[in-house]
């Protein structure tokens, strides 16, 4: 029989899911059949590897069931699903398919040996009846309901893999149909069933017995199952898995600057990036509100004093930010994996200093000396340089923000100016 595959998108198409293990952890995935968006529900959960899951029937409460190897495991709603039951090992019976009926909240589970129900509630497995005498221990693979219909797919001997319809009061009078592609399915549909092959989720029509690719390949789904419930359950939130990590800056003591002195600090230690991502330093004023009072961004950790956005004397702090290009060169915010430092560097600018000169009274007698008061804004010590009228240029040292100097002239007569030529502070190195 001829079986084709039609590449177009099914208007019945919903949000599935779908496992993946590796590693002996078992993830639980979300899939919008439409868009093909993949979300991740939970973070890896360890069990024993009899029960690393081969299929998965989603519940109404967000409970969810998985079984490989024969057992299965009732694991609580995503994002930290843990198991809540877990059947032994057993061959007898060997649990190899399950489906949720909503109509009557039960489970049907297929075996070799022939149809199950498990009680979600309590946890008790309860044989329906056995397959056709005839049927020669057939390895079960998937089961869903069409239309109200319970079906299931198997590999026969002798006939292959092929689709059979369960008689559910009475299993012995089960029929096989067709035969069908080797592909996993279990998640019903109107039409059929949803399946994964090769990492294409997809549907299998019934009754033009064709098979649509929806979505995929996806290589980490290589060999993944799919169920696609017809109730509705809540929008979980992805779980991202990122490599991004803007590290941590190192220059913890506080930095006093000059406004005239650009600032820089050690790049970011212990920064992981993704291929596209971008590393930026970011000056921002609030310590619980580091992206609501960003300043200023560098692409490398120096930052100079702006006047239209800044002000002396208030606290500014620097960190690392890392994500994706924007577009501009700058780090994406709303990149799901978008990362800050873990710590942030304090800085505070100060004004250059200033000088003002006092004296009781102006005049000066020719080969004379004079007291002059000088009185400086900044942070001490004030290093002050000094020249009376064309002389040689002289430096005092003073220690507090008041203090007083001696000039002194020869025969001049006329006025004679006195000028400060340089002037530095603790922080600023002025002129």
């Amino acid at each position: 029989m001829l079986f084709t595959l039609i590449f177009v998108n099914s208007m019945n198409a919903q949000t599935g899911y779908t496992i993946f293990s590796i590693g002996g952890e078992l993830f639980l995935y979300s899939i919008d059949l439409n868009t093909c968006e993949i979300c991740q529900l939970t973070n890896g959960i360890s069990f024993s590897d009899a029960a690393i899951g081969s299929d998965l029937t989603m519940l109404p409460n967000g409970n969810w069931i998985s079984h490989g190897g024969c057992n299965i495991v009732v694991m609580s709603p995503p994002p930290n699903s843990s198991v809540l039951f877990e059947t032994p090992f057993s061959p007898d019976p060997c649990i190899q398919g399950s489906v949720y009926d909503e109509l009557n909240d039960i489970v049907y589970l297929i075996a070799q040996v022939g149809l199950y129900t498990f009680d979600p509630v309590t946890f008790t497995i309860t044989l329906v009846g056995t397959w056709p005498p005839t049927w020669n221990n057939p390895n079960m693979n998937g089961i869903h309901f069409t239309n109200g219909v319970l079906y299931g797919t198997a590999s026969f001997t002798p006939g292959g893999y092929q689709l059979f319809e369960i008689d559910i009061n009475d299993p012995s009078n089960s029929t096989i149909l067709f035969n069908v592609p080797v592909i996993s399915g279990q998640g019903s549909s109107i039409n059929g069933y949803y399946y994964t092959v090769s990492g294409i989720f997809g549907e299998f029509d019934i009754a033009t017995q064709s098979a649509t690719p929806l979505c995929g390949p996806y290589d980490e789904f290589n060999y993944a199952t799919i169920d696609v419930p017809t109730f509705s359950l809540p929008d979980y939130d992805c779980i991202i898995n990122c490599d991004t990590d803007a590290g941590q800056v190192t220059d913890l003591d506080p930095i006093v600057a000059c406004v005239s002195e650009p600032v820089s600090i050690n790049p970011a230690i212990d920064t992981e990036l993704e291929a596209d991502d971008v590393l930026q330093y970011i000056l921002f004023t609030d310590l619980n509100d580091t992206l609501g009072t960003i300043i200023a961004t560098s692409n490398t950790p120096d930052f100079i004093f702006d006047p239209s956005t800044m002000v002396v004397g208030v606290t500014y702090y620097i960190t690392s930010t890392a994500a994706d290009d924007d577009g501009t060169g700058n780090t994406d915010f709303t990149d799901p994996c978008f990362d800050i430092g873990t710590n942030a560097q304090a800085i505070e600018w100060v004004a250059e200093p200033t000088v003002t000169f006092t004296v009781a009274n102006n005049d000066i007698c020719e080969n004379g000396c004079k007291e002059i008061n000088a009185t400086f804004t900044g942070i001490p010590p004030f290093t002050l340089t000094y020249q009376v009228g064309g002389g040689a240029e002289v430096i005092e040292i003073f220690n507090t923000t008041n203090g007083n100097f001696e000039i002194c002239i020869g025969a001049e007569t006329g006025s004679i100016d006195l000028m400060a030529t340089a002037l530095s502070d603790a922080v600023c190195c002025g002129n």
